[in-house]
């Protein structure tokens, strides 16, 4: 029972409501935890932009990318931003400029059309005569070496994969020199094969009939 003087503090939950701590009352975590992004204090959003921080169109700058886009790339990947909201206008987010270039140094650059010296999947496989997933073998075992591009199509972007032509080209006189060594290789057995089974026939022949027939 709460004793009449005892005045209950105040905790700041989730939107900046206020919770009586009361003993015997426990908050579910959910309610207590302020909100990504969001004043630890209050709860709400901040009323300074942080030195470190950047707006979602310049961020869409770096990442070379549109603001949507941008925005869902910088959560997936966890970037620290906060919420501002300077003179009571509507809360806009402001990105950690250090993770925003470090993750635009990581990313896959964006082309129009096949990178130079480069050939697309189809191709590559063409020239080597094999399937998709052997050539995705291939890759795994570093046979081939994958670079991936952002490719822009009149549907937006799209993750494409290329490779060295001159490297693709390499592997496939190799692999033509393989399929020639085991083609004379297995002519060279059956050629085997036939002369043993001629000289068996010859010696055959020139046995007595008992023999032969035993």
């Amino acid at each position: 029972m709460v004793k009449p003087n005892f005045i209950p503090r105040t905790l700041i939950g989730v939107g900046g409501v206020r919770l009586f701590d009361l003993p015997g009352v426990v908050y579910p975590k959910e309610m207590l935890r302020p909100a990504r992004g969001m004043n630890r204090g209050n709860g709400k959003p901040y009323n300074k932009i942080p030195e470190w921080g950047i707006d979602t169109a310049e961020a869409a700058g770096l990442l070379r990318s549109s603001r949507s886009s941008a925005r869902a790339v910088l959560h997936r990947h966890k970037v620290a931003y906060r919420l501002v909201s300077v003179q009571g206008g509507p809360p806009r987010l402001y990105w950690r400029r250090s993770q925003v270039e470090a993750l635009a140094a990581r990313r896959v650059p964006m082309v129009k059309g096949c990178p130079k010296r480069m050939v697309d999947s189809v191709t590559a496989r063409e020239m080597l005569g094999i399937g998709r997933s052997t050539l995705y073998r291939y890759v795994q075992k570093k046979l081939l070496h994958e670079r991936q591009v952002r490719l822009v199509t009149p549907k937006g972007t799209r993750l494409k994969a290329y490779y060295l032509r001159a490297e693709v080209a390499k592997l496939a006189a190799r692999m033509r020199a393989i399929r020639a060594r085991e083609r004379e290789l297995q002519r060279l057995l059956q050629m085997r094969g036939s002369l043993a089974a001629e000289t068996w026939a010859e010696e055959a022949e020139s046995l007595p009939s008992e023999q032969a027939e035993s």
